[in-house]
Parts: C-alpha cells; structure tokens; sequence
C-alpha cells in the first residue's frame, strides 16, 4: 500500500505539474475542502451533506465499489463514532486538473467504542493518507476516494476488516442491532433472496426474493418478536461468502417469553452489496 501512494504521488503530482488555474479559484476549493474534512471531524454529517453534489460518491480504491452520498456518510458515522477522538490535519492541497485535487492528510484516532459490534481494541492509530477530492461544474463535491483506506483498521488490529465482504455484514449487522431494517435491505441487491430457516417464525424454510420481499420479513419478525442482546462472533470470511454466528435473546411479543437462540448466517455479496443471505436457527422457543 505505501508503495501504491508512492506512484500516485508521483503520477499526479509530476504528471500536473504544469497545470495552473485561477489563485482565486484554487483559493476557493482549498478552503472547501478544509471545511469538509473540519465538518467530518464535528461529526457534523447534515453540513457535510451541503457541500456534496448529490451524484458525489465515495470510492474504494481498494475494492473499486461506489457508494452514493447516503451509503458515504453512513460509513463514515460508523467509523468516527468507533473513534472519539478522530482528527484531520489537512497537510497540503494540489490541484491535479481543473476540477480535481490530492490532499495530504495526517489521521490519528483511538479505538475506544465498539466499531460495528466489535469490541474495541483501545488502540491507536496514526497514518498518512492521500485524498483524490473532485469537483463538479457547480463547485460541489463530486468524489472522494482514499489511496490507505484499510491502514487504521490494521494499526488497531483489525487488518481481517479488509475483506469487503466483511465491511458490508457489518454496516448490516450495526443497523440490525438498532432495529433499522430499511438501512439494512438499502445494503441489499435488488435480486436479494433470503433463504429463512427460524422457527420462531415459520415452520419450514421460507425464500424472501426482492427487497420488497425482505423488508417484509423484517416487519413480520419485528412484530411477533423483539431482541434485546445481540453478538455476532466466529466470523469467516472467503471473497464474496461470508459466516457468522449471532447469539440473539428474543423477546416474543404475545407472552414477553424470552429465550437466547443461536443462528447460523451465510451471506454472499457481490460489489458490496447482499446478494443473498442464508439464516438458521438452532431450535424454538
């Protein structure tokens, strides 16, 4: 990774060397992007959100996903609340062509919340990225992409974080916990079939095909039965497939008779979103 900076350092910053535009105008986008990387470190998302043109996207250099504007700023809350002491310290800013910049940027952070159910590792990181900004014609954010994304998670000992795949389960397994189902059919394809195994709902395995299909389990489930504690653990993770196991106290509504069940959860994504999840349970109540 450090020497994919190396070359993107020297492709952009020697490859545009020459380029020149208005001082008034680079005067302008530099002052943004200080202000996003300041509004990110508040924590101030709905700011941030201003600054963006509505087709911005963030994207991986790493896996080559896109994800909108919603699915960015969700990422990021995720990752900022794991660490409350995050800061930028923006270094420099080049203009690369008109309308896109490099910016060197000096990230620390201690991991002292759970990151997306993980139990925190109170350690710190502290690393240099560079940042590919660009902007649109109207002088909004278009896109942001980080060249050492997966360089925290390392240094805090959660390098196994890489996998996409593995990114993606927990985004779905931080909104589950929160009984935010939308957010987690909105990390679904739009073929997405579950295959359901739980016999605190049904008696036999049912397929949930769609996302129509799938948020309709969730309201079926959510209205026969509530959860209180819930632990993913023994996670595997082999390119697109994902395992894992969830130890889940549910509450069933008619009685408020609780019971811990264990389920098995096989998923498999496909460019970051779930293309098909399968659930087993142990038994019922």
């Amino acid at each position: 990774m450090k020497n994919l900076i190396q070359v993107i350092i020297l492709t952009f910053f020697f490859g545009y060397t020459l380029y020149a535009t208005d001082p008034y105008i680079l005067k302008v986008d530099e002052e943004m992007i200080r202000k996003a990387y300041e509004l990110l470190q508040k924590r101030d998302f709905s700011g941030f959100k201003q600054l963006c043109s509505p087709q911005f996207e963030d994207i991986s250099v790493v896996t080559g996903i896109h994800s909108n504007l919603h699915d960015a700023i969700e990422q990021y809350s995720i990752f900022l609340e794991a660490f409350p002491d995050l800061q930028f310290q923006v270094m420099g800013v080049v203009p690369a062509n008109e309308h896109r910049y490099l910016v060197e940027v000096f990230v620390t952070g201690t991991n002292t919340v759970s990151l997306m159910g993980l139990a925190p590792t109170g350690k710190t990181f502290a690393y240099r990225d560079v940042d590919i900004i660009e902007f649109d014609d109207n002088g909004h954010f278009k896109s942001h992409s980080a060249t050492n994304v997966n360089e925290p998670l390392r240094q805090i000992g959660l390098g196994w974080l890489e996998n996409s795949s593995t990114f993606t389960v927990l985004q779905a397994y931080h909104a589950l916990r929160q009984k935010r189902f939308q957010e987690v059919v909105d990390l679904c394809s739009d073929d997405v079939i579950f295959y359901v195994l739980d016999h605190n709902l049904y008696d036999k395995m049912k397929a949930f095909k769609g996302k129509n299909e799938v948020i309709q389990y969730f309201n079926e489930m959510d209205s026969l039965i509530n959860f209180g504690e819930f632990e993913s653990h023994d996670y595997a993770a082999a390119g697109g497939d994902f395992y894992a196991t969830a130890d889940v106290a549910l509450i069933r509504r008619t009685d408020y008779k609780v019971r811990k069940i264990q389920y098995m959860h096989h998923f498999q994504i496909d460019n970051g979103k779930i293309k098909s999840l399968k659930i087993t349970d142990d038994n019922g109540f």
